[in-house]
């Protein structure tokens, strides 16, 4: 499981594989492995005939995924399958969490007190020693991520934000991305690393026959925290909009955050699709669901630490 190809200056959540590192990682592939589509795994659980082989997928659409893994990708000749929110690609769109992360983190100044009514709940917060924009916050900032204690005030203000919106619909997300920008007076910026891609973008990405283009929601909703219906307007949707846009079926599905429950399966099988994919931290056996199948995040690895991780998996 893949999310980005490209150099960002601070990655919390580890989505980001420089081009250099993803080149060497696909060489190792296409040494060592079978490397399939996706949709083959799924096939061949139901055929109870599954064999050892890698398959690679990117979630979300970034741009990057066109411009740098793809032509990385088709050099290599490894097929990839590529999960896109049907409303992110309608649009030049940065995702919630980066706009928070952009005003949150490079704001210049942040005002001393944060008091806001997320959803019903009072969020606080008090900025005393880290309002300014420092090199030593900067340089917190860029090495942090989320498997490390909280470094500073803003990173901490900034996953007190973070649990607070993830879990919200769509809308009220923009609504208070939209509050908190104001709060923080912080001009609305969109960083070149993580823009998503084009309709047209995703079209050309979906001619070459290497690549396969998959559902990921229409808002790339956290889908348990959602009722029956909005469920079903987020997995019906965004098939019927990619498949309009592709002219093709689409039957593959990424679960957002890898957040599912019983409904969400059932309205899978309901709509169509043919197998989907968690983030459930495994290799896939004979014996997986094939609508949650697991998958392993992939982070910035130099293709020594990216071959011992694989082996790792191989062998367990």
């Amino acid at each position: 499981m893949y999310h980005q190809v490209c150099d960002r200056k601070d990655d919390p959540w580890e989505l980001a594989v420089h081009p250099h590192h993803f080149q060497e990682q696909l060489a190792y592939l296409k040494r060592n492995f079978n490397v399939v589509p996706i949709s083959e795994l799924a096939e061949a659980i139901c055929r109870h005939k599954l064999k050892k082989a890698i398959a690679i997928t990117f979630d979300d659409g970034f741009k990057d995924n066109y411009a740098n893994a793809a032509p990385l990708l088709d050099y290599h000749e490894l097929p990839a399958t590529f999960y896109v929110a049907t409303s992110a690609v309608k649009q030049e769109y940065v995702y919630w969490w980066d706009a928070l992360q952009d005003i949150i983190f490079h704001s210049e100044m942040l005002p001393l007190c944060f008091d806001m009514v997320i959803n019903g709940a009072s969020v606080q917060f008090t900025l005393k020693s880290d309002r300014t924009l420092n090199s030593k916050v900067v340089n917190q900032i860029r090495s942090w991520n989320y498997h490390l204690p909280i470094p500073n005030e803003r990173v901490g203000l900034f996953m007190l934000l973070w649990h607070h919106i993830k879990p919200l619909p769509y809308d009220q997300q923009n609504r208070v991305i939209a509050d908190i920008r104001r709060w923080a007076d912080h001009r609305q910026f969109y960083a070149s690393d993580c823009v998503t891609m084009s309709v047209r973008e995703m079209q050309m990405l979906d001619q070459n026959p290497l690549f396969t283009i998959g559902a990921h929601s229409v808002h790339h909703a956290m889908l348990s925290k959602q009722d029956a219906v909005d469920q079903g307007y987020e997995i019906k949707e965004s098939k019927r909009q990619l498949e309009q846009w592709l002219g093709k079926p689409v039957n593959g599905f990424a679960y957002p955050y890898g957040n599912y429950n019983a409904i969400t399966q059932g309205l899978l099988m309901e709509t169509g699709f043919s197998y989907a994919v968690s983030t459930e931290p495994k290799a896939v056996t004979a014996d997986d669901d094939r609508y949650a199948l697991p998958r392993i995040q992939v982070k910035n690895w130099c293709v020594y630490e990216f071959a011992s991780k694989l082996n790792e998996m191989v062998n367990e």
